[in-house]
């Protein structure tokens, strides 16, 4: 296996140069300390490998979970969404200046370089520090197509190493989830736990699942003759449609509750289009109080709809208190996300007082009862305006797939 940290250095060089800039080195090296173990280093070689095979075999895949919020997985091709603050950056001589804005690379403007050349926006804003958890037992949760689940599952055990075998666990009750539990050689079966959370907590594991939207991405590029990655996410009638909420509720990439919340919230940005689908993956996060957080002069932008978001609002204002650790947010963070606001209640109203957040934002933390991570919810919207982009240029095309796969699976 390649190693990771040399092909995400190389890719970081290739993007920005030889010369990036100091917050760009910042990021890549505290994530290299951070994961700093020989079993992160080995895991995330393992998974960025698989990365690298799937793209050379001209096959979808998708990273889902904590991995996503990694600026050195971004570069190993492991996740599409790069967490650094939103920026532009030259192709050409390198140049990069970063945007002080609520917003997403796809809402920025066309810009030119000093040089001439037109300049690419990126930059998602995503911590990595809330990653904490699969230090220890590393897990990564990866779609793939039905025609690729075997070679992927083939690839994961060829690769694991002499020391390691494969203990494989499928699991259909939501979902079909293939299990690739690393343990051991020399482990006895019987050692080995039927629950498969103290499983996957207690090794490495590789999860693999089938999804239905990759197999009709796939099914449409072939039919096309498009890839999604020559797609513009910055079409004018793409996004115009999008925000609109002017989707096809048949592909399985939305929902009639997608649709309602788009367009009764009206986003004027995929920013604002972000933080609404962040509202659908949450409980109780965001109706229960929306009336309240209002009336007190929040609005949609300002609200910390998915964990990373909660976790460096809870930073910057812990900086101006003097208080340069991420120890406690993190702790903060993972009280709220986890539904746990109402156990907790003295210890985050004190703290969050102390820091100065109002009473409908507490709240607002309390009475929230998860919050989804912001990279994953940063790819699934990627990936429904390619799938609308398809709808649109290629309608034909794109109803007779839906068609074809509907009828397969019944």
């Amino acid at each position: 296996m390649e190693d990771f940290w040399e092909r995400a250095h190389q890719r970081m060089i290739e993007r920005y140069g030889k010369e990036a800039n100091v917050g760009i080195l910042d990021r890549f090296y505290s994530e290299k300390k951070f994961f700093s173990s020989d079993l992160n280093n080995w895991f995330l070689s393992l998974i960025g490998s698989l990365a690298m095979y799937a793209e050379e075999q001209g096959e979808l895949i998708s990273f889902f979970g904590g991995y996503g919020s990694l600026f050195s997985a971004y570069l190993a091709g492991i996740t599409e969404v790069n967490p650094l603050p939103l920026h532009y950056y030259c192709p050409h001589c390198r140049r990069m200046e970063y945007v002080s804005a609520k917003r997403t690379p796809l809402d920025l403007e066309e810009k030119r370089c000093t040089c001439g050349t037109a300049m690419l926006s990126d930059g998602y804003d995503i911590p990595f520090e809330l990653v904490w958890e699969l230090k220890e037992s590393p897990c990564a949760r990866i779609e793939v197509t039905q025609r690729f689940l075997e070679r992927a599952k083939e690839f994961v055990k060829a690769n694991v190493g002499e020391k390691y075998k494969i203990h494989e666990v499928l699991v259909t009750d939501k979902e079909c989830a293939n299990y690739l539990v690393i343990v051991p050689l020399d482990i006895n079966p019987d050692e080995i736990s039927c629950d498969l959370w103290q499983l996957v907590t207690s090794y490495p594991c590789v999860c693999l699942l089938v999804s239905q939207n990759l197999g009709v991405i796939e099914v449409l590029e072939k039919k096309t003759g498009i890839s999604q990655k020559s797609i513009s996410l910055r079409d004018d009638r793409l996004l115009r449609r999008v925000l609109a909420g002017e989707v096809d509720t048949k592909a399985s990439a939305y929902s009639e509750r997608w649709v309602s919340f788009v367009q009764s919230e009206k986003p004027k940005t995929v920013a604002e289009l972000i933080k609404i689908h962040g509202l659908l993956w949450g409980e109780n996060a965001y109706e229960q109080n929306r009336m309240k957080l209002i009336a007190n002069g929040h609005v949609l932008e300002e609200l910390p709809i998915y964990r990373e978001e909660l976790f460096a609002d809870i930073c910057k204002k812990m900086r101006k208190h003097g208080a340069f650790g991420t120890g406690l947010a993190a702790h903060l963070t993972t009280v709220v996300r986890q539904g746990k606001g109402e156990k907790y209640y003295e210890l985050l109203q004190g703290v969050l007082k102390e820091l100065d957040f109002d009473a409908a934002y507490i709240d607002y933390l309390v009475h929230t009862r998860y919050m989804f991570v912001k990279a994953c919810g940063i790819a699934l919207i990627r990936r429904c305006m390619r799938l609308l982009w398809y709808s649109i240029y290629a309608p034909k095309t794109y109803r007779d797939v839906l068609q074809t796969i509907s009828v397969e699976q019944e």
